[in-house]
């Protein structure tokens, strides 16, 4: 009897019994529930999917919809970067719903290993290749926009407000960092403010500390090489939570442990190799700003 009446919710929501429904509360990327950030009428089709059966099926009309006609050249970088994030939902999709096969089909097609293959039209198969840039073109042609929103070396007054960069259980020998989480640069008022690593040069003496360890010695007068869970806690009284008007520019950098580091060589606790940006704080303009009580 329960197994019937589960039968017949199920109907009546409008999904067969082998479907598999997407979580209406999903704030998975690769789920489609947000609002589209792409123009094309099958790609926006897939935030209407209400199984994981359908947003198979819709993903392959979109990327189908979006790609170029044989011999045509990609429009623009979005419409790459949409079609590659499409293939990726779609591999992730026929995992879930168990079909292993179809998944690692297509993984290998997009491999490097395999840029010979054709498709089933005999075109070539689609690709996510990296784009290669000469580093000659990054003082020059190429502007490089941080998460300010603004390009990268360009002298900002922000808003921003001193969190913490570790959850309060991890491991605070590893996790002792603080950033800034910037809520407006210049005039603008950012909607995702982000979180940002922070430094500042050692002849402006910016009353800012990005680690405990500064924070003791900006506080102490004095470093340390240890600190007790109570003593952090009393530092960070007064200073995590305080926000700033800060004048700043950010800056970037490769770095990180390479991918194919020899496996005999000794490595180091570090993050996987690619680009990060951090601020340099030049200056506090105003802080600790201080808010009326409501």
């Amino acid at each position: 009897m329960k197994t019937i009446i589960i039968a017949l919710m199920l109907g009546c929501c409008g999904y067969a019994l082998a479907d598999t429904p997407i979580p209406n509360d999903s704030k998975r990327f690769w789920d489609f529930r947000d609002k589209p950030n792409f123009t094309n009428s099958e790609y926006e089709k897939l935030y209407q999917c209400r199984t994981y059966e359908e947003l198979r099926e819709q993903l392959k009309k979109a990327i189908k919809s979006i790609s170029p006609a044989p011999g045509e050249e990609w429009e623009d970088a979005s419409q790459g970067n949409t079609v590659a994030s499409c293939e990726l939902a779609l591999i992730r999709t026929h995992y879930i719903l168990g079909e292993i096969d179809e998944a690692d089909r297509l993984l290998e097609r997009l491999h490097p290993i395999h840029r010979g293959e054709k498709d089933a039209g005999g075109q070539p198969a689609a690709r996510l290749e990296p784009n290669t840039v000469d580093y000659r073109t990054l003082n020059g042609d190429t502007v490089i926009v941080g998460q300010l929103g603004v390009p990268l070396g360009t002298v900002v007054q922000v808003d921003a407000t001193v969190v913490l960069g570790r959850s309060p259980k991890s491991n605070k020998d590893v996790h002792s960092e603080y950033l800034l989480k910037v809520s407006k640069v210049a005039s603008s008022v950012l909607s995702d403010p982000p979180k940002c690593r922070f430094w500042s040069h050692s002849w402006d003496r910016v009353k800012l500390a990005p680690d405990v360890f500064s924070l003791y010695e900006l506080k102490k007068g004095k470093k340390t090489g240890k600190l007790s869970d109570a003593q952090i806690a009393e530092l960070e009284q007064g200073y995590v939570g305080q926000e700033y008007h800060l004048l700043v520019y950010e800056e970037g950098v490769f770095s990180g442990i390479p991918n194919n580091l020899p496996k005999d060589y000794l490595s180091w606790q570090d993050r996987s190799f690619g680009f990060s940006t951090h601020l340099i704080v030049l200056r506090i303009v105003e802080g600790p700003i201080a808010h009326p009580k409501h």
